[in-house]
């Protein structure tokens, strides 16, 4: 490198703790997209005990989903989201997600609430024994969706 000039890394990059899962072989920090061309940190995973720390943000459904896909990828499970729900049958689940159990959930924000149509199809599904619940970001900041997502690892 030419003396005088310095590698630079942007401040977001330089500040932003690597964290690994236990059980994972690569450090990651998980984002949620929003409009902007910008990632939003939504948590970090501290690398002694696995746990995160979420700050109190206002995080969208879209954010939220971003923020449980990246979750899937790093415990090394499937997660299947339809792309455009318009051919599909309404209040279907956001998120069918397989490990050894296969779950089923419908993302909400803080203020949302099930439409009848979703409340439906997650009273079919957990009448056919599958498991079926909503997930909201405080669930995210409590370590639900971690947890639920572990033991299905």
């Amino acid at each position: 490198m030419p003396s005088g000039s310095r590698s630079r890394k942007s401040a977001s990059a330089a500040s932003a703790p690597q964290a690994t899962i236990p059980g994972t072989r690569t450090p990651s920090a998980l984002t949620a997209r929003c409009g902007s061309r910008r990632a939003v940190s939504i948590f970090t995973l501290s690398t002694a005990s696995g746990w995160c720390s979420v700050p109190e943000l206002r995080m969208t459904e879209a954010q939220l989903q971003a923020a449980v896909l990246d979750m899937c990828k790093l415990f090394g499970l499937h997660a299947y989201h339809p792309w455009i729900s318009v051919r599909s049958e309404k209040g279907w689940p956001d998120l069918a997600i397989c490990g050894r159990e296969l779950i089923f959930r419908e993302l909400k924000n803080d203020t949302n609430n099930a439409t009848p149509a979703q409340v439906e199809w997650g009273k079919r599904l957990t009448f056919a024994g599958l498991d079926w619940d909503i997930w909201r970001p405080d669930d995210l900041r409590t370590g639900r969706i971690r947890k639920e997502l572990e033991e299905i690892r």
